[in-house]
C-alpha cells in the first residue's frame, strides 16, 4: 500500500506542475491576446487549479 500511495503521490505531484505550466502559459498567452480572451484564459486557469485541489483531496481520502 506504501508504494501505491507513493506512486499516487508523485503522480499528484507531477501533475500539479504541469497543470501550473500550462496555468503560466494560458496567462501569458493571454495578456498577449484580445482582451476577450485573458479572461477565458483566467477561468480556464482557475478551473485547473479545482480540479488539482479535487485530486489533493481524494488523495487524502484514500
Amino acid at each position: 500500500m506504501e508504494r501505491v500511495w507513493s506512486f499516487l503521490s508523485g503522480w499528484t505531484a507531477g501533475l500539479e506542475m504541469v497543470v501550473v505550466a500550462m496555468l503560466s502559459a494560458w496567462v501569458a498567452a493571454g495578456a498577449a491576446l484580445a482582451p476577450v480572451a485573458r479572461p477565458m484564459a483566467i477561468r480556464a486557469g482557475a478551473a485547473a487549479r479545482v480540479a488539482v485541489a479535487a485530486i489533493r483531496r481524494a488523495m487524502v481520502v484514500i
